[in-house]
């Protein structure tokens, strides 16, 4: 495994209210994943929730106006947020977060965060961006407008 230092910060998981609309969530967490040549990898990244949007950064976008985020996307009706648990990464503990498209298992991610209440609340996040976009679909609107596929 890479060796990235574990790092805690204040504002882990903090709920974020400058400007960024009711119910976003942002926060510190680690993302977990493997490189193309098979290395494990696990970076600090804060990780924003607006809505149905999912958008995670390198920095914090309110410390760093106009950075753009390296990885976004729509939470859908075919998300699926699982706790896997503890797990040692790096020589620390941390609470793992699974989430993936129940129709295609290919597009899948890894999210850990240093404690279970921090779990809990990414949790619950990841389910109101679903409860969100469920209900823009059921008033006839819809998840593809808001992607942009370039």
């Amino acid at each position: 495994m890479e060796t990235t230092p574990l790092r805690k910060s204040g504002s882990e998981g903090s709920e974020s209210s400058g400007g960024s609309g009711a119910g976003a969530v942002g926060g510190w967490v680690y993302h977990l994943g493997v490189n193309s040549i098979g290395h494990e990898y696990c970076h600090l990244r804060f990780l924003f929730i607006r809505g149905k949007y999912v958008e995670m950064y390198k920095r914090d976008p309110s410390e760093n106006p106009g950075i753009k985020p390296i990885r976004k996307g729509v939470a859908g009706p075919t998300l699926l947020v699982q706790e896997l648990g503890r797990r040692k990464v790096n020589q620390g503990d941390l609470y793992v977060l699974k989430f993936y498209n129940r129709l295609d298992e290919a597009k899948k991610g890894e999210i850990a965060v240093a404690n279970a209440g921090e779990a809990r609340k990414w949790m619950e996040a990841f389910d109101h961006a679903k409860q969100q976009a469920e209900y823009e679909l059921s008033k006839g609107g819809s998840i593809w407008k808001d992607i942009d596929l370039e």
